[in-house]
Formats: structure tokens, C-alpha cells, sequence
């Protein structure tokens, strides 16, 4: 190879060193998680640029809220709560009815909790893992008496709640039960591709989801008919119990029951973030 002077071949050298190093820093950068603040930003950014969408009135929660706690007591609440929450509902039947809630240990309740649970076609539980990988699904009674579990393991990245893997040690995620149930039951809801990742389409603000305090439906303040033939979610919302920000939501957070609602919200109305080439950046295009 022929340059046609040194001064020539020295500004090319100088330029490919130039860009080297840049490419190492941003690298290292990278690596130390120096970037996660512009990804955090950007993350946010594309969403607010998009705007709030409406969520789905296919999917209530009743939150375990601030006002929940003052009137029922510091959580965890003994299982009864859960068993009359659910005969309170009786009068007119959700679809579906989605604990975001472990349920791993023994309990006093969990008799009368199963025949609560067991007077419906369809009540999905929780499971998760432990710190050594072991796993936490509901505990016998609670899982014979229900129709499935779901994973609520959580992946973030930059501080936001991006994804969940479809399936882990052979649970669906509770939204990919969610969905499988209602099949079950009288609505056919296409699954999404199990060998990867499904990115959740924020609708807007948590406090746009239509949303009970668990103690109004419990001591019958809500009528029953505003979860008649619905999707049901149960899960804290209160500030301290589970505390995780949105790009609609960081001051104050709000709670990983949302992502939950929002992808059952997404697979009722197959619109899921399809990521293209380029990463997760490229997927928020689609938006």
C-alpha cells in the first residue's frame, strides 16, 4: 500500500487513533454504567414525545394502597383478607383474577383462601425465586385450588422496566398466563414469541389505570359490577412495598404491578414493543 506523502499517512493514522480511542471510552463508559443515565433519558424521552395512550378497561387492580394499610393493618395481611375479597366479588364474576402476590408459605387461612380461590375458573398466583435460585411458588393448597402460577421475576434496565423473559424454569410470565387463561375461557389472545424477550408498551401514568383500594371493594364501597367479565390484578401499591419508576412515573415511583397490568394490557390488544435490529432503542421507533 502506497501513500502519496508522509503527512498524508500521519493525518490518516492520527484520525483512525482518534476514533479508537473515542470508541474506547464510550465502550468503558458503557461497561462502568456511565451511559445509563442518557439511556434513562432517552428511555423516557421517546414515551413522553409518543404521549399517554388510555389503558385497556379490560384490566382493573385492586391496589394494597396507602389508605388499605391504615384501615387493614401493616402488610403482610393474613389470607383471610384475600378469601373475603374474593367472596365479595362473587356477586358478579371477573374473567380473570391475578395475584401479583407470593403465597409460598403455610398459613392458618389457607383452607378457606383455596375454597375462595376454588369457586372461580380462573385464578392465576404468583411464583418467583430466592436469592439461591430456589423457587417460590404457591404453596400446594393455594396452587391445587387455582387454575396456574406466572412468573413476576422483574429485568430493568437503566432504572426502568423494560421487559420480562416469556418464560423462566418452565413458568410463563403472569401476563402470558393472564393471557393462556382467557383463552381457556371465552377470548382467544395470540401468545407472543416465547424465545424472547417481551417489551412492554407503557399506555401512560399508573394513575390513569383504573384502580380500587382494596379496602372500599372489601368492605363494599365499589360495586362488584365494575370487575363483572373483567381481568382482575391484585398487588401493593403503597410507597416502601414494591417501588419501581416508569417513563410516566418517577416522582413519585410507581409499582411493578403496573408493568403487569400493562402487559396484559398489551397481549389483550397485541401491542407489545416488537423490537427491530438495532436493540431496544430501535423497538421504542415502533411506539
Amino acid at each position: 500500500m502506497q501513500f502519496t506523502s508522509s503527512s498524508a499517512f500521519w493525518r490518516g493514522l492520527e484520525s483512525l487513533l482518534t476514533l479508537g480511542f473515542a470508541c474506547l471510552i464510550v465502550l468503558s463508559a458503557s461497561e462502568l454504567g456511565l451511559l445509563l443515565p442518557l439511556v434513562q433519558a432517552e428511555y423516557r424521552l421517546r414515551f413522553r414525545l409518543r404521549g399517554q395512550h388510555s389503558w385497556s378497561d379490560q384490566v382493573v387492580l385492586i391496589a394494597i394502597d396507602a389508605p388499605s394499610l391504615d384501615a387493614l393493618g401493616a402488610f403482610p395481611w393474613p389470607r383471610r383478607r384475600y378469601a373475603e375479597l374474593l367472596q365479595q366479588l362473587q356477586a358478579a364474576p371477573p374473567r380473570v383474577i391475578v395475584f401479583d402476590l407470593l403465597f409460598s408459605d403455610s398459613s392458618p387461612d389457607d383452607e378457606v383462601f383455596a375454597e375462595a380461590i376454588a369457586a372461580y375458573p380462573a385464578v392465576i398466583l404468583a411464583s418467583a425465586w430466592d436469592r439461591d435460585g430456589q423457587p417460590l411458588g404457591p404453596n400446594s393448597t393455594l396452587a391445587t385450588a387455582a387454575l396456574t402460577s406466572g412468573h413476576i421475576l422483574q429485568q430493568h434496565q437503566g432504572g426502568y422496566l423494560h421487559s420480562v423473559e416469556p418464560l423462566v424454569g418452565g413458568q410463563p410470565a403472569l401476563a402470558i398466563a393472564t393471557a393462556e387463561a382467557l383463552s381457556l375461557t371465552q377470548q382467544t389472545v395470540p401468545p407472543p414469541p416465547l424465545d424472547r424477550p417481551l417489551w412492554v408498551n407503557w399506555p401512560g401514568s399508573a394513575a390513569a389505570m383504573p384502580t380500587y383500594a382494596f379496602v372500599d371493594v372489601l368492605e363494599g364501597r365499589v360495586s362488584p359490577q365494575a370487575f363483572e367479565g373483567k381481568v382482575v390484578l391484585i398487588g401493593a401499591t403503597a410507597l416502601g412495598l414494591d417501588d419501581w419508576v416508569t417513563p410516566f412515573d418517577t416522582d413519585p415511583p410507581a409499582s411493578g404491578v403496573y408493568l403487569h397490568g400493562a402487559l396484559i394490557e398489551n397481549l389483550l390488544h397485541q401491542r407489545w414493543l416488537r423490537p427491530a435490529p438495532g436493540g431496544w432503542s430501535a423497538a421504542l421507533g415502533l411506539v
